[in-house]
């Protein structure tokens, strides 16, 4: 479906995995996004991970494609498919 033109790309963000007292989560990277995930107020903010996500950031595959658990405001109101890259 990416290579059908049936993708229209939203956003971009880049995260740091760190470990914040003990605890693996996503720290906002600053002025590393674009489109819809641009916003510089979430610069440096940080983002906990359930126990499935410290996981899955932990594996050593590199890609990541699923659903998003948020809804598109763009063509239609499907769920937003999510790519990954580590």
């Amino acid at each position: 479906w990416l290579d059908n033109g049936n993708f229209t790309f939203l956003g971009y963000r880049e995260y740091d995995l760190i470990t914040e007292n003990g605890e693996d989560v996503l720290r906002v990277s600053e002025d590393k996004g674009l489109g819809l995930l641009s916003r510089a107020s979430s610069a440096g903010r940080v983002q906990h991970l359930t126990s499935a996500g410290r996981a899955k950031a932990r594996e050593k595959r590199a890609l990541v494609i699923t659903k998003a658990n948020s809804r598109s405001t763009v063509h239609r109101a499907a769920y937003l498919d999510y790519i990954g890259i580590k």
